[in-house]
């Protein structure tokens, strides 16, 4: 059984719980493409959560503040 190569064809093996978080700034990737996975996760019952990281480019250093970390912490704590 194969599935698609984009990340909505994964979705039917996906139980665990996601975190998206997509720079706006980003060259390589369209900050549109994760709010459609977003939006898409949602509609297909999928437990996740979205922040939109404002002027962060694709793997950029803003990513790795404190307050992100509290977030990535708190998920993780969330659904250990």
């Amino acid at each position: 059984h194969r599935f698609p190569c984009t990340p909505a064809g994964l979705f039917p093996e996906l139980f665990r719980p996601v975190l998206m978080m997509h720079g706006m700034d980003d060259q390589m990737v369209s900050y549109y493409q994760s709010v459609r996975l977003f939006q898409k996760l949602l509609e297909e019952g999928k437990e996740v959560e979205f922040y939109r990281m404002k002027n962060a480019g694709h793997g950029d250093v803003a990513f790795w503040t404190e307050k992100n970390m509290d977030l990535v912490e708190t998920f993780i704590r969330k659904y250990l």
